[in-house]
């Protein structure tokens, strides 16, 4: 049964033709629903562009929906400015991946009542000890020692590792030897070795020294802004862009994202309306993947499941990568929420070490370990 307003061209086509069909769209489909919902003013044929196949009926099927329900008019109702279709079904498919996408309030959202995934999951651990976890230890850790690390890393099967972060050397001690620690890399087709950059600066050190994936971010506040790299968040942006095509220019893969989206010590709750709008604009600059960063270790299961409900749709086909801390017990409780609302992907850091340099209150991030146990433990697909 569909309800449409007489004025709509749907509405003439169907009560001409007879027949309809109901596309369920996934949550990653948020485009393709936002162009047939009239929310795309600038296409004017909906259909151009799209590779459709045609039902029994005749009606058009839309590409990689989750299910369609092909029909022919079996009684229609007044509604006053809306007719009533009630279809008699000739043909349905359904598929078993994915979330259904759905508009409520005014909003793109996913079902809250999927508490489960519908298939099983594989999670992607990125492990960032070696760059977050020690780079507020106070005593230099030799770079013989790091290399050491890392080859144990890979022994255990971890499949991105963050190595170091192209910084100033006289504010982060622990990174100053980001260039030599990246040319005695060891050679590996199956490891992703990636650094974290903050300015363009940053970003040359590291294409020089021959690292192939950047992480950078921006504070959705103000405040830390100012504190990390003495910029606001508009010129920060600014310089985001830049970096994301200089970056491609080197050949290199992007992470790139919001800093403090779930909340900052400084200013305290953050707006979902400006980490969403940061998050769009970073998916604008053709990134590889979107970063969300709990760097103030703020973040609780409510907000984290209504922050990626709002993202996740805008990200499409783009990973999205959680960076969350365990400051206050409630890592795990967040973990659980994310991997519901539909991540897949998540920071890790041997032995819980890490923290913002810039923020004196977080320092406990997630385990490997628990990640890895917890993973495994309730029948998740674990690539390290």
């Amino acid at each position: 049964m569909v309800s449409l307003d007489k004025k709509l061209f749907t509405h003439n086509v169907i009560a001409e033709s007879g027949f309809f069909a109901v596309n369920v769209l996934s949550a990653r489909q948020l485009e393709l629903g936002m162009r047939f919902a009239g929310m795309k003013p600038e296409i004017k044929d909906r259909f151009a562009g799209l590779q459709t196949h045609t039902a029994v009926t005749g009606s058009p099927l839309l590409p990689d929906s989750l299910a369609w329900v092909d029909c022919t008019v079996w009684s229609t109702y007044d509604g006053g400015d809306h007719t009533i279709f009630v279809g008699e079904v000739k043909d349905i498919f359904v598929s078993d991946a994915d979330m259904p996408l759905l508009y409520h309030n005014r909003l793109w959202r996913r079902s809250e009542a999927l508490e489960t995934p519908t298939v099983p999951l594989q999670v992607n651990l990125v492990e960032v000890g070696l760059r977050d976890g020690i780079q507020r230890e106070e005593k230099f850790i030799p770079t013989e020692i790091k290399l050491e690390y890392i080859k144990g890393l890979m022994e255990a099967g971890l499949k991105e590792i963050q190595v170091t972060s192209f910084v100033n050397p006289k504010i982060v001690p622990q990174m100053a030897d980001a260039a030599l620690l990246s040319s005695l890399l060891p050679a590996s087709e199956s490891v992703t070795f990636s650094a974290l950059v903050l300015n363009l600066k940053g970003l040359e050190r590291a294409a020089e020294a021959g690292i192939k994936k950047i992480d950078m971010g921006v504070p959705a506040s103000e405040t830390l802004a100012k504190k990390n790299a003495n910029t606001t968040i508009k010129e920060g942006m600014q310089e985001m862009e830049v970096m994301a095509k200089k970056a491609r220019d080197y050949g290199m893969k992007v992470r790139a994202g919001v800093q403090v989206a779930f909340g900052c010590a400084y200013e305290g709750k953050i707006e979902i309306d400006k980490v969403v709008n940061m998050s769009r604009r970073f998916l604008e600059m053709g990134i590889d993947e979107l970063s969300l960063s709990d760097s103030a270790g703020l973040g609780n299961p409510q907000l984290i499941r209504r922050i990626v409900q709002e993202v996740l749709p805008l990200a499409g086909s783009v990973p999205v990568v959680l960076h969350l801390h365990d400051t206050r017990g409630q890592g795990l409780a967040n973990l659980l929420s994310a991997l519901k609302s539909g991540i897949t992907s998540f920071d890790t850091s041997f032995g819980g070490l890490g923290g913002c340099p810039f923020y004196s209150n977080c320092k406990r991030k997630h385990r490997y370990r628990g990640y890895s146990l917890y993973a495994s433990r309730n029948g998740y697909s674990n690539r390290c």
